[in-house]
């Protein structure tokens, strides 16, 4: 069930008007399409708004009270952090709270009808007005219910923030080098700042090869490590957009991976992060006890 965060304006705005989108948020979550979280900061932001004279035109006292226990009692909880330790990334101070509720639940989604709020660019929180979030549960991608339209733009921001961004460069650069490269000689100039030494032999001969398998393919912006120099890249089919998951969700059974491993004594070549890794193998997975020892 996709976890949702929603903005104190969005639970308003769903109690005053609920034939809106935001209302239809509340209803997603009653249905049990999503599950929405709260903290006692917003609960109590919500209650105090409804309470605002000028809003009693639209709901009463007492509608409004019951409105708040409804939304206490659908919603989960987690409690509020300590102001410390609480983003300070929105441009009003008093919505940084929202950044620590998203984080906290695990959510990946939050949904928020101030443009201050959606302005926010922080790694790993995705924000949408009700509208757009709307849009974003109903979407279905033929590789599952758990992909949402995603940003390339924000995989990228997450990515560096992650520290896996010096992979992607690596790997966005080697495959630059085999869709380039005309012919072998070439392609070993270049290779040499891209691959680990050992793999150039292997991958200057069939560079058409190489070429074809990687034509039509995405890549997933995180990696999977199976040791501290081991890493490997997905390399799913071209889902034909970007694409983000928002639960546990396989790839489809043709996808497949780039082999890297961090080599300290190689040099990045210069003006590039590679933070010293390298291609290895494309394919399958290669366990690290499969990878021969490298002499330095």
């Amino acid at each position: 069930m996709l976890p949702v965060a929603a903005d104190a304006n969005v639970l308003v705005s769903a109690a005053i008007s609920p034939r809106g989108p935001s209302a239809q948020i509340v209803q997603l979550a009653q249905q049990g399409d999503i599950a929405l979280w709260v903290c006692e900061k917003l609960i109590d932001e919500v209650a105090d708004v409804l309470a605002r004279d000028h809003l009693q035109k639209y709901i009463s006292p007492d509608e409004a009270s019951d409105y708040v226990d409804a939304i206490t009692l659908l919603a989960n909880w987690v409690d509020d952090r300590p102001e410390i330790e609480v983003p300070k990334v929105c441009p009003d101070p008093d919505d940084n709270y929202l950044i620590a509720l998203y984080q906290d639940a695990d959510a990946h989604m939050l949904v928020s009808g101030d443009k201050g709020v959606r302005s926010v660019q922080y790694p790993n929180v995705y924000i949408y007005s009700p509208a757009d979030a709307l849009e974003a549960i109903a979407y279905r991608h033929e590789w599952g219910d758990a992909f949402v339209p995603g940003d390339s733009g924000e995989a990228m921001r997450s990515a560096t923030a992650e520290g896996s961004i010096a992979l992607i460069n690596v790997y966005a650069a080697f495959r630059a080098i085999v869709d380039e490269s005309e012919s072998a000689p070439d392609a070993v100039e270049l290779l040499q700042f891209v691959t680990v030494p050992s793999a150039i032999p292997y991958f200057a001969p069939v560079l058409p090869q190489v070429r074809a398998m990687l034509a039509r393919r995405g890549l997933t912006n995180r990696p999977w490590y199976a040791s501290p120099e081991v890493a490997y890249l997905k390399l799913p089919p071209d889902p034909g957009e970007g694409l983000r998951v928002t639960s546990d969700a396989p790839l489809p059974v043709d996808t497949i991976f780039a082999t890297l491993l961090r080599c300290p004594d190689l040099p990045d070549p210069p003006g590039m992060s590679f933070d010293h890794w390298r291609v290895f193998a494309i394919g399958a997975t290669v366990r690290p006890e499969d990878i021969p020892p490298r002499g330095v």
